[in-house]
């Protein structure tokens, strides 16, 4: 019969979870994409928030609104808490400068991050 539980009987494999690049963007209401894995994608104006399983990074653009942060604070702990049972755990590479797995899964730390772009028309 199928189904049943996590047991030394039954082999079961470990969950992967696909890498992604959350951007958290919008002035009054704020919205979530992903975006390509690349420190290109990364602007001084947004919130971005790094799925690596279970390890999530929470980055906030210097220019970033309070509303865009907040946002991205409830998308991480909805995917660590209701997608994870509470097990990955959350870095934040703007304030920990030894983020180095970070920077190494956006292709390097770039010498500078892109400016803001406007919130307007999102």
């Amino acid at each position: 019969m199928e189904g049943g539980v996590e047991s030394g009987f039954k082999h079961v494999e470990p969950k992967t979870y696909e890498k992604r690049l959350y951007i958290v963007k919008g002035k009054r209401y704020p919205r979530v994409w992903t975006m390509p894995l690349h420190h290109s994608s990364l602007n001084e104006g947004d919130v971005f928030i790094l799925d690596l399983g279970m390890k999530l990074y929470f980055w906030p653009g210097t220019e970033c609104n309070v509303n865009e942060k907040v946002k991205g604070m409830e998308v991480l702990f909805n995917i660590k808490n209701a997608e994870r049972g509470n097990l990955p755990k959350h870095y934040y590479p703007r304030e920990d400068s030894s983020a180095e797995e970070f920077w190494a899964e956006l292709g390097g730390k770039p010498d500078q991050i892109n400016p803001a772009v406007p919130d307007e028309g999102v």
